[in-house]
């Protein structure tokens, strides 16, 4: 993997993104480039990404009908499930980055107010079970398992937070 600043260089120098989107391009993509250019230059990448993070905070405010509802709509389409899942994944991680006084190494730089928010409403012990349960859920998918029964589990299980 190539470092973010790196990334960030060529992004900005190549397709002559602004700073702050080829830091975020950058440190989204994981160190890989072609990845970080995809962000860049696809707009609906972005929407995709912007809707499975709102999608999420939304869910963290429902209850069990609405979250296994979402599962149901979710597990209809498995690329997106996965998706889903990867974004998720980055986004416990933020969290819990941000609880243990790291915030700097966060990824999701265009929602760091939500995340500092999400870190102080949520005790670590939650967060941390949260990105292992969401961790665990890709590796379900990835071996085949009933998805709308990893689904289910996985939402229902995510902390609840009331609505701010």
């Amino acid at each position: 993997p190539l470092p973010p600043g790196s990334i960030a260089g060529y992004l900005q120098t190549e397709l002559g993104l602004p700073a702050a989107q080829a830091e975020l391009c950058a440190r989204l993509s994981d160190g890989r480039l072609g990845y970080a250019r995809h962000l860049a230059t696809d707009q609906a990448a972005w929407e995709q990404r912007r809707q499975q993070i709102d999608d999420l905070i939304g869910l963290l405010t429902k209850g069990r009908v609405e979250r296994l509802a979402f599962a149901a709509q979710l597990t209809g389409q498995a690329e997106r499930a996965t998706d889903a899942l990867r974004t998720w994944q980055g986004w416990w991680r933020d969290v819990w980055l941000c609880q243990q006084g790291a915030a700097a190494q966060t990824v999701n730089l265009d929602r760091a107010a939500v995340i500092q928010e999400q870190a102080r409403r949520i005790p670590p012990a939650q967060v941390r079970d949260s990105l292992q349960m969401t961790m665990r859920s890709a590796q379900l998918l990835e071996g085949h398992v009933n998805a709308r029964l990893a689904f289910d589990v996985l939402l229902l299980r995510l902390p609840r937070l009331d609505a701010a």
